[in-house]
């Protein structure tokens, strides 16, 4: 995954592009949602939606963050520490902070126009003698807090996070509601 998403960001910055719009295949949505995230003026901007396997989201928010309202009655973005990637837009500037300031190279020219390594996976410390591995989106994350970038979420989009079936905001918080048996009424 982390090889993908460097060639097609590599690829869009080669091209001249301003904006890349990450949405994974899995991810459910509505149209003018993306184009809404596409119109924000954030460097780096994402929507929240629930991991498939856990109870919990596939971002975690700032340290400080509490309590989050989702749908459209939130305020603002919230912060994150780390963004997950199956919904998230990038303009071209941050990535071009991000080679000159963390010094990215640019790898297998040899191959073509070549690729920045903007998603390897990280290990960093978490705490004394314990480590933690992140994959390449929350990576992604870790390097822009190093410029002093911290992706917003955007928590009015509603995303489906599709599995089994489509999970929501609410399965991340509590269980959903199924019955044993179930009596469907047709009028």
């Amino acid at each position: 995954i982390d090889v993908a998403r460097n060639e097609m960001l590599s690829d869009a910055l080669h091209d001249g592009a301003e904006s890349m719009l990450f949405i994974d295949s899995d991810i459910g949505f509505e149209a003018q949602d993306a184009l809404r995230l596409l119109a924000r003026p954030e460097p780096v901007v994402s929507a929240v939606y629930a991991k498939k396997s856990r109870r919990e989201m596939a971002s975690i928010f700032a340290d400080g963050v509490k309590e989050v309202l989702f749908g459209p009655d939130a305020a603002a973005p919230y912060p994150l520490k780390y963004a997950a990637t199956g919904f998230l837009r990038l303009r071209a500037g941050v990535l071009r902070r991000m080679i000159a300031k963390l010094g990215l190279p640019l790898c297998n020219t040899h191959w073509g126009r070549g690729v920045w390594p903007f998603f390897p996976p990280l290990v960093v410390p978490q705490g004394p003698g314990k480590w933690h591995y992140l994959g390449e989106d929350w990576a992604f994350s870790h390097r822009l807090a190093q410029m002093g970038v911290i992706p917003p979420a955007d928590t009015t989009i509603r995303l489906w996070h599709w599995g089994r079936y489509g999970f929501g905001w609410e399965d991340a918080g509590d269980d959903v509601k199924r019955f044993r048996s179930y009596s469907y009424r047709i009028s």
